[in-house]
């Protein structure tokens, strides 16, 4: 008789050896039984309910990391896993951002060689305490390193553009164009948002195809119809590229600066304390399209500034989708920042702290934010907002055997291709089961 595996049925499942779809089953069973079903199928915007609706891979291996948290942590300290349940259900979303984040992290750092031990609820200070196998242990305040309001902000104002952007397309009767801006001073304030927004209208009706460039105040505007060869955009749609970049707002250090003090002053004011057997670390998440190369020069700045600082290191975690070969894959970065401190309990304890995740590639060498034009690498983004978005419709193409084939892919983040079939002049738009960004990893 066939095994009924109904938490992954009608679900894309890229997860492979060494676990089986038993498994995959087994870790959406266990997201049921805490959160309830009937909560989860609610439509409540709650990322969690989002990940159970969709479908493709990426939502799988998100929600099967979940599931496997809360299966080794049940283990460990259930009444700690329900708290942590209970607050990421809540409306705050701060606090049910950094709940998931505490499950997900507690699971990473349980590894063969070190036990993850959960404070007691409402603990203050820090969130777990991991003992090496060496008898020696690191207590760690889990942080979930969000946008900055100016980063939020930016990322605001690329996307209302590009529906103007959008709107902008259908009347002129553009079916294919690339489009990159770039703010050359600082940061754009509003005013200078509208000033692009007023002429770039006027610069779409001057333009006469190929390659055209435009300054508007301070910003650089360039405009391409270039295809590659074999490209087939469907005229009656309205394909593109969009892209903006600008420099980091002056304060945008001062996020992460924020609330490595805040995990400071929290230590110091509620312990524990360091001693030569125990130091203290803070665990940073930090989004996919945040420099993480910049986030390490500030926490580096950060341990040159405080010399007397509670805190001992900070680990910096960034989970990053990678789409190759028509696959969907996590590349998770972990990289430290150690104070002189931390070097010397390192030496005593012969060990250092290790990390484990049950999906994905591990990757300890910094990633770049790259720009792409949907096909190549154009260049590689430093010290800047990067905002990348696009909708190529493609035309399908006849194949050897008398029908069509299109190819339906996401050829960088944020850029998604579908494919145009016409069948008795009706219009039939096929796209691919993509997700775009990570809702809780």
């Amino acid at each position: 008789m066939e095994t009924q595996l109904p938490y992954i049925l009608g679900r894309q499942n890229p997860i492979g050896q060494p676990f089986s779809e038993i498994d995959v089953n087994s870790a959406l069973e266990a997201i049921s039984a805490n959160f309830k079903e009937a909560w989860l199928k609610k439509d409540e915007h709650h990322p969690l309910q989002i990940l159970w609706k969709r479908k493709d891979a990426l939502s799988t291996i998100e929600l099967f990391t979940l599931g496997r948290a809360i299966l080794l942590l049940s283990e460990i300290d259930p009444r700690w896993v329900k708290y942590q349940v209970d607050l990421s259900r809540g409306n705050d979303a701060n606090n049910r951002r950094g709940a998931l984040f505490e499950l997900l992290s507690a699971c990473f750092l349980s590894t063969n060689s070190q036990k993850v031990v959960p404070a007691r609820i409402n603990q203050k200070g820090f969130d777990v305490t991991v003992r090496l196998h060496t008898g020696n242990t690191f207590n760690l305040s889990i942080k979930n390193h969000g946008y900055s309001y100016h980063h939020e902000e930016f990322r605001r104002r690329s996307r209302t553009f590009e529906i103007k952007l959008r709107e902008g397309m259908k009347p002129r009767k553009f079916y294919w164009l690339q489009v990159f801006i770039e703010f050359n001073n600082g940061y754009p304030n509003p005013g200078d948002w509208a000033n692009l927004e007023r002429y770039f209208p006027s610069f779409l009706d001057e333009y006469k195809g190929d390659v055209a460039h435009s300054r508007c105040g301070e910003w650089s505007i360039s405009l391409s119809d270039r295809k590659s060869p074999g490209d087939l955009f469907h005229t009656r749609y309205n394909s593109y590229t969009f892209v903006v970049t600008s420099s980091f707002h002056k304060n945008e250090n001062q996020n992460l600066i924020s609330k490595l003090d805040q995990a400071s002053n929290n230590l110091e004011k509620h312990g524990p304390h360091e001693t030569q057997d125990s130091i203290n670390m803070v665990y940073f998440r930090v989004p996919q399209d945040v420099s993480l190369e910049n986030c390490i020069s500030w926490g580096k700045q950060y341990f040159c500034e405080k010399h007397n600082s509670p805190i001992s290191g900070v680990l910096f975690y960034q989970p990053s989708v990678v789409y190759s070969d028509g696959k969907h894959f996590i590349a998770h970065y972990s990289l430290p920042v150690i104070s002189d401190n931390f070097i010397k309990w390192k030496a005593r304890s012969g060990a250092i702290p290790a990390m484990s995740f049950p999906v994905g590639v591990v990757c300890n060498q910094l990633p770049a934010n790259h720009l792409t034009d949907g096909k190549a690498l154009l260049s590689i983004i430093k010290e800047k907002y990067l905002y990348q978005s696009g909708k190529h419709f493609m035309e399908v193409s006849p194949d050897c055997s008398g029908g069509f084939s299109g190819n339906l892919s996401r050829p960088g983040p944020g850029i998604h291709q579908y494919s145009v079939f016409t069948i008795d002049d009706n219009d039939v738009i096929l796209q691919g089961r993509f997700g775009d960004e990570l809702l809780i990893l």
